[in-house]
């Protein structure tokens, strides 16, 4: 029998802990958005400090780390993967702890029957920062267990014991990782947290590496949710209103039922579906399925527009230092709107789930970006216990947030509940556009004041709905008051002696939910096209006035992100003139601790934007792969363009008017930019890479398209007419 990616068997496996626990840090801050200083100052920390990631709870630490009979090193993530690069980063931790080749560690996704769960699940940035500690400490925890045993086992002392490349030696002696195992009946461990390597010893993290997950996504053998299967699956596909809020009236499904093939229709609590033996049948069938629906209001876009308005929903103040109403009482004001329309994720992989319902238990395989939340959904939605629930994660084909909240994964684990059968549901593209949550559109009013080249007062208003709110505990809701990924980057980084920012929260007709970069998407736009009409207002260097209103000593993120626009502006030769048909626009923005900043270079051609070059510098802090965060910046590049120049998600007849790619266009290679990417590390500590640096990228391109054109475009997508 092959021993490669086997793992030893339960007779000679052993605990490297017995129970222990590594709980992530970091605290959970609440506060209500309201009108007092505490709130707001609540709403501040939140939006300048990494997100918090909870605690994993008790666990058995083989749950983390195996070592398999080929004596390569399996680590379980908690974070799933979904394209990101996090199963590299953490691999990275494991090599560098256990002083071994990266090439030797396989990275597979934690089951939550494992017990290794992250109650926030993946996203916010927080994935490599939140694992940095905890996997070193796991690491380092069984570098020091295995050198105990191999010391135990020459009878020698345990510091003369050397750990390194998957093997432990004594002079002349050496013993393979698994050949310890093999020869140790008891473990001795460490009481307290082993020391972890110094930053200046690291020989793997900071250096280039490819992605552990690499060859096997470029020879196809990657197997994502959509791809898994089990004996006996059916495959199911749900009729789902293509109205806003529609309601079923009437079925008729005896063409459906008819098509050889079909092996039940389900109509009850609200499921409708189409149950086949292969997924083609399922959709063809459910195509001939006809349904009257109730349709209580047939929504326009006109209509979305209007809700989105600053001056409807509910008002929270965010930040009010200083007197802006005294100055804006007298003297020129500077004022400017901008909108961001609403946005799909469109993922190439389509949302589904398989489930397998047996004898009181189920299995869930999945793409999703929470699992632990799906764990207790399900668990409530099939009145089970969660112990009897188990989500195996799948590779997904993009997340975005798309993936971040319920879609199929309840209906799927009731019809295997009900059919007694695996269940394999997928939505088709059109469902994924159609039936699923939406980035919010958002509206801003900017309102700001110049003196002497100064600006003395700003204010921002912004109207937008939530994105995780209604998620939230309802005891969070109460004393939050307002959503705080919708708001994120709202207020004023830049040192203006008096700033005001306001959010408007209000109700539109879809769901809504979180879009990579959150908040920052929309109030990075608004406000940084904003500091460039203040800046031509002062007849000043765009770059120059943004360093002049970076001089808060108290936030160390100023400095940083003065070294890091340095970099940029020299290494894109920053003119502020055109320049054979081109010209050139920055940005910068700071997303929580993470500081970016970006130059783009368009060119206009038959009415249509272009970009030729985009520079982009990030200072995430400590970088554990450089070539990670490269991919992560140019990601945020094409999807930022993307966002920029075509992605608009539009109402019509009730209905949402993008069905599909050919109404949803997305930038495509032909859009590919000139792409040069800046690194810096301005601290110690790892900050976020995977949202941060899409923020500046639609107001460079339109700050640019300014410089070429004289035109100000204040509403995205970008167009010339």
């Amino acid at each position: 029998m092959s021993t490669k990616n086997k793992s030893l068997k339960n007779s000679s496996r052993r605990q490297f802990l017995n129970v222990g626990a590594i709980i992530f840090g970091g605290s959970v801050i609440v506060g209500q958005f309201g009108c007092g200083p505490i709130q707001r100052k609540t709403f501040q920390y939140f939006d300048s400090n990494e997100a918090p990631v909870m605690g994993l709870g008790k666990f058995n630490a083989d749950f983390w780390l195996q070592i398999l009979e080929d004596n390569t090193i399996q680590l379980s993530s908690p974070k799933v993967e979904m394209g990101q690069g996090v199963f590299t980063g953490a691999a990275l931790m494991v090599a560098e702890e256990l002083d071994t080749n990266p090439e030797n560690i396989t990275v597979v996704h934690a089951k939550t029957s494992s017990g290794l769960i992250d109650p926030l699940g993946t996203g916010g940035s927080t994935s490599t920062a939140g694992l940095f500690k905890p996997v070193r400490e796991a690491a380092a925890t069984m570098r020091l267990a295995l050198q105990k045993a191999a010391a135990n086992i020459w009878e020698v002392p345990e510091n003369d014991i050397l750990i390194q490349d998957g093997k432990a030696s004594y002079q002349e002696q050496s013993l393979k990782f698994s050949e310890i195992i093999s020869q140790t009946s008891k473990w001795e461990i460490p009481k307290k947290s082993p020391k972890l390597k110094s930053h200046e010893s690291f020989k793997y993290i900071g250096k280039d590496t490819k992605r552990v997950d690499l060859k096997d996504k470029v020879l196809g053998k990657a197997i994502f949710g959509i791809d898994h299967h089990i004996e006996g699956m059916l495959y199911a596909i749900l009729i789902q209103s293509p109205y806003i809020n529609g309601q079923v009236k009437s079925v008729d499904a005896s063409a459906a039922k008819a098509v050889s093939g079909v092996e039940h229709f389900i109509n009850e609590n609200g499921i409708i579906a189409i149950v086949a033996k292969n997924r083609y049948t399922a959709e063809m069938a459910a195509r001939k399925v006809k349904v009257e629906w109730d349709v209580p209001k047939k929504w326009e876009q006109k209509d979305l527009d209007a809700i989105i308005q600053v001056g409807n929903g509910k008002f929270e103040s965010i930040q009010k230092e200083g007197n802006v109403k005294k100055h804006f009482d007298n003297g020129e004001i500077i004022e400017a709107t901008y909108r961001t329309p609403a946005g799909a994720h469109a993922f190439m992989e389509p949302k589904g789930a398989i489930a397998d319902y047996k004898d009181g238990k189920i299995t869930i395989i999945t793409g999703t970006q929470q699992p632990n939340r799906d764990r207790t959904e399900i668990a409530k939605a099939l009145g089970l216990k969660k112990d009897n629930v188990d989500i195996q994660c799948a590779f997904l084909g993009g997340g975005f947030g798309g993936r971040f909240y319920l879609n199929q994964i309840i209906p799927a684990a009731k019809l295997s509940k009900k059919l007694k059968k695996p269940i394999h549901l997928l939505c088709t593209r059109e469902q994924d556009f159609m039936n699923n949550y939406y980035r919010p559109g958002s509206h801003h009013i900017l309102k700001g004041k110049i003196e002497n080249g100064t600006v003395v007062a700003a204010q921002h208003d912004m109207a937008s709905d939530d994105m995780v709110f209604d998620y939230l505990p309802k005891i969070a809701q109460s004393l939050i008051g307002a959503d705080p990924s919708t708001a994120h980057g709202a207020f004023f980084n830049y040192s203006f002696e008096n700033k005001y920012a306001n959010a408007h929260r209000v109700e539109t007709p879809y769901i809504t939910g979180i879009w990579r970069g959150i908040g920052i998407n929309a109030t990075s736009f608004a406000k940084e096209c904003f500091m460039d009409e203040l800046a031509h207002a002062a007849n000043a260097d765009a770059i120059e006035f943004r360093l002049k209103h970076l001089k808060d000593d108290k936030d160390e993120r100023h400095e940083r992100m003065h070294k890091i626009i340095e970099l940029v502006k020299e290494k894109a030769g920053w003119k502020t003139g055109k320049e054979k048909g081109t010209a050139k626009g920055f940005a910068c923005a700071m997303d929580r601790q993470t500081v970016v900043a970006g130059i783009a270079e368009v060119e206009v051609i038959d009415n249509k934007i272009g970009v030729t070059k985009f520079t982009l510098g990030i200072d995430p802090g400590l970088i554990v792969n450089p070539e990670g965060v490269r991919q992560q910046c140019e990601g945020c590049i094409m999807m930022g363009l993307s966002n920029t120049l075509y992605e608009n998600l539009t109402l019509k007849n009730g209905q949402v008017e993008n069905t599909n790619f050919h109404k949803y266009p997305v930038a495509m290679l032909s859009d590919t930019p000139e792409i040069e990417i800046v690194l810096h590390s301005g601290s110690e500590e790892v900050f976020g890479v995977g949202e941060p640096p899409i923020a500046p990228i639609a107001p460079a391109i339109a700050n640019a398209v300014f410089n070429l054109t004289g035109k100000r475009l204040r509403t995205l997508p970008l167009k010339m007419s």
